[in-house]
């Protein structure tokens, strides 16, 4: 038996043909298996690319997946967000409707209030028309008053100054007595007036040829006419008045009177320097003789 030839670890050994019965068929194998690897090649050509496109697009589902984790937190908080502006909606929407009514309780109070007004403003324009009415009355009122008050301010003058008249006319004046002012004054007035109605209006002849323009200022003319005056008083005017009186002032009082005012006249001629006092009529006191005998006295 012949022993099988040994062959070296890690190389291979040439078969010989007699060991190769399929030799004839192994071309068309090889070329078929030749066909299969480059199939095989281009398959793994493929593979290769279709794994750099499977890697991109694991890189693209990772940046989708990336993207869609980050989206789905995005829309988790946009619904979070959501979420809290609906609450805030709602309560918003209270709080207008809170709003709104409280606005319709304004609007409503405030027609009730323009009402009220409306209504006092037609009590007030109703309260000042009669008060207008009412001041109108008293104007007119106090406008009365005051004619009634004037006419009998008007009035007690009258009496007073006719009681007044009929006082001095009672009494004869001493001049002397009565000052400068409005109680000289309506004496004066007084008695010329008497002496125009009386002596010049019934007795002019007499009048004429006894007295003169200037009689009141002369201070015994002035004291003649004033006690004439009143003589003619007490004769017409006085109620214990005898029926003798008229005529007694008619015959004694009048003519002495008008025939020394004449001759106190005619004594001192009237110029536009004054009236001097008639002669013979200066003061004693002022006389040497007189003050001799006051300090020496009686002989």
């Amino acid at each position: 038996m012949t022993e099988p030839q040994i062959t070296p670890a890690g190389k291979e050994q040439p078969i010989s043909e007699a060991e190769q019965p399929w030799k004839g068929d192994a071309e068309p194998l090889a070329h078929e298996i030749a066909k299969i690897g480059g199939r095989l090649a281009e398959v793994e050509e493929t593979l290769i690319r279709r794994a750099g496109d499977f890697t991109r697009l694991g890189e693209q589902v990772s940046e989708v997946t990336r993207l869609l984790a980050s989206l789905n937190r995005d829309q988790e908080g946009q619904l979070n967000e959501n979420e809290r502006l609906d609450r805030h909606l709602g309560a918003l929407g209270q709080d207008i409707e809170t709003q709104r009514q409280a606005v319709v309780e304004l609007e409503s109070h405030l027609d009730d209030l323009t009402t009220q007004q409306l209504d006092e403003n037609e009590r007030l324009d109703r309260h000042l028309g009669a008060l207008g009415q009412d001041i109108e009355t008293q104007r007119q009122a106090v406008a009365e008053l005051q004619t009634h008050l004037d006419e009998l301010t008007t009035l007690v003058r009258e009496l007073a100054e006719r009681k007044a008249t009929e006082t001095r006319g009672e009494r004869a004046i001493w001049w002397p007595d009565l000052p400068a002012g409005e109680e000289r004054t309506a004496a004066l007035r007084l008695l010329g007036a008497w002496i125009d109605e009386v002596l010049r209006g019934h007795y002019p002849e007499l009048f004429n040829d006894s007295l003169q323009a200037c009689w009141y200022r002369h201070d015994d003319v002035l004291g003649e006419l004033t006690a004439l005056h009143a003589a003619w008083y007490a004769a017409y005017r006085g109620k214990a008045a005898p029926a003798t009186a008229a005529i007694e002032w008619h015959d004694r009082w009048l003519p002495g009177c008008m025939a020394r005012c004449k001759a106190a006249i005619n004594t001192r001629a009237c110029d536009k320097d004054g009236h001097q006092p008639p002669p013979g009529t200066e003061a004693f006191c002022g006389s040497a003789a007189f003050k001799e005998f006051t300090e020496s006295g009686p002989g």
